[in-house]
């Protein structure tokens, strides 16, 4: 048998297999070759950082909140007493 009929041979077996594999609903899953190291996670890790909360100052009381959401200190949300609070 000559190279080119071997790999002929070998790539049916391979179509064959795959077929078989495909009929029998077995995945076939993506599988890393090298581990990846330290410093190569934590530099992708390295971008995971928080960032600080935006807040505003209330209008009414001058305390610091979250856009868009009562005022915990004083219960005003847009100019209006919205929850009543123990003053």
């Amino acid at each position: 048998m000559s190279t080119g009929q071997n790999m002929l041979y070998c790539q049916v077996a391979f179509d064959e297999q795959i077929s078989r594999n495909l009929q029998e609903k077995e995945t076939i899953m993506a599988v890393p070759k090298r581990k990846k190291g330290r410093a190569k996670t934590n530099s992708r890790r390295a971008n995971w950082k928080d960032s600080a909360e935006n807040t505003q100052e209330c209008p009414q009381c001058r305390e610091a909140k979250l856009p868009h959401r009562i005022c915990g200190f004083c219960g005003y949300y847009k100019g209006k007493e919205v929850v009543e609070t123990e003053a």
